[in-house]
């Protein structure tokens, strides 16, 4: 079935949009829910963040799943990928401010 190939990375997908929101949440400016969800803070979200989380995640659960299971790479890829990336984007924003 074609479909049950599609289920891992419906779940990174998943679990980096939650990761994504919980980060905008737990910054300091975050007041209410309301500000998560504005305009300035998705967008930021999409862009900055889930594309590379997204990436990240799925190369990693395409390297992994050469050597486990498929369910096992998808939960060992978002464990690894998403604070990776979020790391690499903060690094290279910061580095990009300096200048």
């Amino acid at each position: 079935m074609k479909n049950k190939s599609l289920l891992p990375f419906l779940f990174i997908i998943i679990s980096v949009l939650v990761a994504s929101i919980l980060l905008i949440w737990i910054d300091y400016e975050t007041k209410t829910w309301s500000d998560v969800f504005s305009k300035g803070n998705m967008m930021s979200v999409l862009v900055f963040y889930d594309v590379p989380a997204i990436l990240v995640a799925s190369l990693l659960y395409f390297w992994f799943k050469k050597h486990l299971d498929h369910w096992l790479s998808a939960i060992i890829a978002v464990f690894l990928g998403i604070p990776s990336a979020f790391i690499m984007v903060i690094i290279i924003l910061k580095i990009a401010f300096l200048f």
